[in-house]
């Protein structure tokens, strides 16, 4: 999609569907969020090379642990179906040539403000297997993307089957928040700017002060946070 036309389209109309031209919200997801600042659309204030990015998740692909299970499965299950649904097709991450941002904007964004959540909640059921290239392999719990694909309704394809209560409540969570902040800049609940509390998302919302302190605990006390910038 042409995104410079896209959003000369938003301003010649979003006054018919109720929007403020002059308050325009540009989402993106995990790497898409880098779209926003491309050549085309800022080519005077970035510096761009082609590369690109690290996949951690590529990375710790589990095929390997597959292949074991499936020559261990092959001894004790006669039937073989877990065996071959483990053998079958993995959708692996594809390593293509894009443009990526090489400079740093961390010091312009901290006055910007700042809404941190995680996502706790756990889908009444696995990843769908035929959810191609969503997951490499089968998430029970919590996965990644698991907040964009409920924004967007996607979260009942993914899992292969009617949603729970505590799905769709979950849905409703994340999409009243979201489309509020696109609207105002702000979250719609009783919800903190970060580092005042981070945001818990299931079926309901709850706040967690210091999140994850006793884990980086070590980091903290021994000074390694200083190098993280």
């Amino acid at each position: 999609m042409d995104q410079i036309a896209a959003l000369k389209w938003v301003q010649r109309n979003i006054h018919v569907f109720g929007g403020d031209p002059g308050k325009v919200t540009i989402f993106g997801q995990s790497s898409e969020k880098l779209q926003s600042f491309s050549d085309d659309l800022a080519k005077d204030a970035l510096e761009l090379y082609p590369s690109s990015a690290p996949c951690p998740t590529t990375d710790r692909c589990p095929e390997r642990s597959f292949t074991t299970m499936v020559s261990d499965i092959r001894v004790t299950c006669p039937r073989n179906q877990l065996a071959r649904s483990a053998a079958g097709e993995i959708h692996c991450h594809l390593l293509i040539q894009r443009t990526f941002i090489q400079n740093n904007f961390l010091n312009s964004a901290l006055n910007s403000p700042v809404y941190r959540y995680v996502v706790t909640h756990t889908p009444s059921g696995p990843v769908n297997a035929s959810s191609a290239g969503l997951m490499p392999f089968a998430s029970r719990f919590s996965f990644h993307r698991l907040d964009a694909v409920a924004l967007f309704g996607g979260l009942e394809s993914v899992l292969g089957r009617r949603l729970s209560e505590d799905d769709r409540s979950f849905t409703r969570l994340v999409t009243r928040n979201l489309v509020n902040f696109a609207r105002t800049g702000q979250m719609e609940e009783a919800w903190p700017e970060f580092p005042a509390a981070t945001a818990l998302l299931s079926s309901s919302l709850s706040l967690a002060h210091n999140y994850s302190s006793a884990r980086c605990e070590l980091w903290r006390d021994s000074g390694l946070l200083a190098y993280a910038w």
